[in-house]
Formats: C-alpha cells, sequence, structure tokens
C-alpha cells in the first residue's frame, strides 16, 4: 500500500531523531576539533535588530597630575567605551526526494488520506531517509568548520571567520565594526615565518611564549587551547624533541617495562596543542599564500566566541512540497555570529 504525505513526514521526523541517538560509523569524514570546540562554549543571543553589540573598554583617559599647595588643576571629560557590532550570517543545507526516485526504491506516494504502508515500505523510506540526514548532518559540519576557519572572502553572505578576526595582516581592515587600522587596540598579535630548518634553536617555542605574553598583557584573558595544521604540530614536536621538553611518566604498576613511540599529546604552558584535519582541508579548497597546515591560533573562550541567534542554531526543518514539483524536502538551517571583544587577546602563527 502507498503513503500519504503525513505517514511520509511522521517517519521522516522518526528517522531524523532515530538518527540522532544512533550515529552510523563514518568512513570519509575527518575531525573538526576547532567547531567542537566553538559549538561547546557557543552563547546564544537573542536576534535583536541587525547587529550584536559587545562593549569594549579601550582607555582609562587619564589626566592624573602632581600639584602642590595652591597649584591649578585639570578635569577632562571620558570616553573609554566602545561598541563592537557583528551581523548574523545564515547557513542552509537539505536535501529532496522526488516521487519517481521513491517509486524506483519500491515506495508510493498518494494522495488518498486513508492510505496504509506497509513495514517493508516504511522500512526502504526511513533507511533511505536515515543515509540522507547523515550526510547532511556531516556536510553541515564540515562546511561550517571550514567557514568558521576561512577568512569570509568566499562570499558576502558567509561569516568572516577566524582568517579575518585573528588576521595574518591585523592592522589592516574593519573588524566588527571598529578600524584597526587606526585603532592600534584592536589588533591581534601575529609571529609568522618562524624558521625551523634547526630544531634545537626553539624558535617556535620562543615565539609561542612571545604570543602567549602578548595575548595576557591586556584584560587578563589568558589563552587556553592552541589549534594547529599539521606541519606547525609535527615541527613542533620535533623542536620538542631536539630541545627536550619531554614529560616522562614511568609506569610502577608492575606490568613490566615498555615502550611507547607516540605521543599522546602535546602542550604549551599548560594548554593542548590540537591538530585539526580542517586546515588541511582549507588549504586544499582556498590554496591560501601562507597555508594553514604551517598555522596555529592561540585562542580563549573570553575572547572568541560563536554566538547563535537563539531558537535559530540547527534547526531542522519539514517544507511543504510546493504545488509544481513532485518533490518532498527536509533541511536544517543555522543562524550566528562570530565574535570577539578582545582582538588584542589572540594571536596567530606561521612557520616557514
Amino acid at each position: 500500500m502507498p503513503f500519504n504525505q503525513t505517514q511520509i513526514d511522521q517517519i521522516g521526523h522518526y528517522a531524523i531523531n532515530f538518527y540522532a541517538k544512533n550515529e552510523p560509523v563514518d568512513q570519509v569524514n575527518t575531525g573538526h576539533p576547532f567547531y567542537d570546540w566553538l559549538v561547546r562554549n557557543k552563547q546564544e543571543e537573542p536576534a535583536v535588530g541587525q547587529f550584536f553589540s559587545e562593549n569594549i573598554y579601550i582607555s582609562n583617559d587619564s589626566n592624573g597630575q602632581n600639584y602642590f599647595g595652591a597649584d591649578q588643576v585639570t578635569y577632562n571629560s571620558r570616553d573609554p567605551g566602545r561598541q563592537t557590532q557583528w551581523a548574523w550570517y545564515n547557513y542552509h543545507n537539505g536535501f529532496g526526494f522526488d516521487e519517481d526516485t521513491l517509486k524506483a526504491a519500491g515506495v508510493i506516494k498518494t494522495d488518498d488520506r486513508e492510505a496504509q504502508a506497509s513495514e517493508a515500505e516504511r522500512s526502504i523510506l526511513m533507511n533511505r531517509l536515515k543515509v540522507a540526514y547523515m550526510s547532511m548532518r556531516l556536510g553541515t559540519q564540515e562546511d561550517l568548520a571550514i567557514e568558521f576557519l576561512w577568512d569570509g572572502t568566499q562570499s558576502t553572505k558567509a561569516v568572516p571567520g577566524v582568517g579575518n578576526i585573528i588576521s595574518l595582516t591585523p592592522n589592516t581592515g574593519t573588524v566588527g565594526g571598529i578600524d584597526a587600522g587606526t585603532n592600534t587596540y584592536w589588533r591581534n598579535n601575529t609571529s609568522l615565518g618562524i624558521v625551523t630548518s634547526t630544531p634545537a634553536n626553539g624558535n617556535i617555542n620562543a615565539a609561542l611564549k612571545s604570543m602567549w605574553r602578548a595575548n595576557t598583557r591586556r584584560g587578563g584573558a589568558a589563552p587556553t587551547v592552541i589549534f594547529a595544521g599539521q606541519a606547525f604540530i609535527e615541527a613542533l614536536e620535533a623542536e620538542n624533541r631536539a630541545i627536550s621538553h619531554l614529560n616522562v611518566t614511568m609506569d610502577n604498576s608492575g606490568r613490566g617495562t615498555s615502550y611507547d613511540g607516540g605521543v599522546n599529546k602535546t602542550d604549551f604552558n599548560g594548554i593542548p596543542v590540537i591538530w585539526d584535519p580542517t586546515f588541511e582541508t582549507i588549504d586544499a579548497k582556498y590554496s591560501p599564500a601562507t597555508p594553514y597546515t604551517k598555522r596555529a591560533y592561540m585562542v580563549s573562550e573570553r575572547a572568541l566566541v560563536l554566538r547563535p541567534v537563539q531558537g535559530f542554531w540547527m534547526l531542522d526543518r519539514k517544507p511543504p512540497r510546493v504545488y509544481d514539483r513532485y518533490v518532498h524536502y527536509w533541511g536544517r538551517t543555522a543562524s550566528y555570529r562570530l565574535t570577539t571583544n578582545r582582538r588584542n587577546g589572540l594571536a596567530v602563527l606561521s612557520i616557514a
């Protein structure tokens, strides 16, 4: 027996919920640690007006003076506050099945409201929906992982991501409504072209220390994580071996002696340096002059925040079939901003 429209909608909803609880083992997609970190620390904000504004403090405006006796002193008016402005951006991903495709798979659609599909038909439709939903969900994660790391130049409708906020040329351009060319406080920190040909010189560690100090100099928001490309991570690991920056843990459990040639993780100043395969995906997609695989971004949850529009983060959609197309649709949308209230608390590094 065929399906009616209500049944197809119900099975689609059930299939999506079932997939969310029983995700199949993915054989294709890479991990997206930076994207996961942003989502884990996201802060939803209401869509009030076109922009989300963050208040920032840019100067003490002090007019302190030494005086004695009846010396005249002066007073000034102060304006130490500014507001950044961040527009929201939208993303859509969706799929549809036309009725001939469903028919060929053994799924028949009818306008008869009394129709009752067989269990075999229900199983066929549900399996096709689960696979389609998996590709939509994973494709969305990959798309946004790239978008959040890239600079927004791919489209005027894409969010200006980390490549814009933590720029290789931080003294140019307008970010969050503030001109970095004329406002020196609104520039991220950089250490570019680090020479790694002689690992024992410790150049990467020296640059990391310098950027750590630069990030914590104002505002006190210490970095909490570093995301890096494969070439940067491998150069850092080689340098650490050369200068003996190793933390050795002895196994006293009585299980004997073993040697593990792998490095469980790489840290700097107690925070993780995490490889994100998305860096290499960006290189393949956009071929930037300074490859992402050679970069590292030093960030904190206080200085870089994903701010979805409240109620519009990963919103599942079921648009109705349009009158002149025999196609059934499912989709997912998101509205979001990527913001900073302390650009000088962020840093990018790159190796030569």
